[in-house]
């Protein structure tokens, strides 16, 4: 097709063992028309070439896609979806997802949500992990049985304007939503839930921007000491500064030596509506 064109796909029906991988010199534009793929040896869906991928999913379709590992077989990869390029999901269907190996969705570039529902009910390690950015402007995202952590755009950033995020960890030591740049959220509903000792619920290595949407929390982890150093369980956790404004928050922390809201800098609260409460 001409390289300036999308390779547009669609793509329906079910097996129970197979995979769709793509090589293309065009972004590719992926429409999931009632989709159910499961794959134990690669990458259900994989988009080899560094290019920009959208799936869309399709008005009234529910799509199911899973990676299941079998001992010694298969080769190595990333994710359930795995991508090289920037990664964007659209659409008014749904998509429930397993990440066997790994992540349930991967790319080594951003990851933007603008509409759909997604269920990802189980992943090895992260349910949604970016190496650049990931974005989150509208569609409805829940997070569940988890090994790792919920969100996580490793070096870049995470950026909510809209739509919805449910996130549940059960283990120590893991993050709700991570980042290493800045954490921002200017819209949207948010909820986590923490069940392990030492987890976060929003982690950020620089500063965390929150100035709108609605944020409800529950943490039940408690605070472990290790060579002298206490490591909390929080709901939000900065290493540099932690801006509050406009916001609706409502979070409980039942766990011993909990914090709502913890950072290394500052924490500035203006405006809106906020509901700490520690047992």
């Amino acid at each position: 097709n001409d390289l300036q064109s999308p390779l547009i796909l669609s793509v329906s029906g079910s097996c129970k063992e197979g995979s769709l991988s793509i090589q293309s010199e065009s972004n590719c534009h992926i429409v999931f028309q009632g989709l159910n793929l499961q794959s134990s040896m690669c990458p259900a869906i994989e988009v080899q070439s560094n290019v920009s991928t959208t799936i869309e999913l399709a008005e009234y379709t529910c799509n199911m896609l899973a990676d299941t590992i079998v001992a010694g077989y298969g080769m190595k990869y990333d994710g359930c979806i795995q991508t090289n390029g920037e990664l964007c999901f659209e659409g008014e269907g749904s998509l429930n997802l397993k990440g066997g190996r790994k992540h349930a969705i991967y790319s080594k570039q951003g990851i933007t949500f603008r509409g759909g529902d997604f269920a990802i009910a189980h992943a090895s390690s992260d349910a949604i992990h970016s190496k650049s950015y990931v974005r989150i402007l509208n569609g409805n995202i829940s997070i569940d049985s988890i090994q790792q952590d919920g969100i996580d755009a490793d070096e870049g950033y995470i950026d909510i304007q809209g739509g919805s995020v449910y996130v549940s960890v059960q283990n120590k030591n893991r993050k709700g939503l991570q980042c290493d740049s800045t954490f921002t959220m200017s819209g949207g509903m948010l909820g986590i839930y923490l069940y392990g000792d030492q987890s976060k619920g929003i982690k950020s290595k620089e500063d965390i921007r929150i100035t709108g949407g609605m944020l409800t929390g529950e943490a039940f982890g408690n605070a472990v000491i290790e060579d002298g150093d206490v490591s909390y369980c929080s709901l939000v956790k900065g290493d540099k500064n932690v801006y509050l404004s406009g916001v609706d928050m409502k979070f409980v922390h039942y766990g011993r030596g909990g914090r709502c809201i913890s950072a290394d800098g500052d924490i500035s609260i203006s405006g809106g509506r906020y509901q700490f409460e520690t047992t």
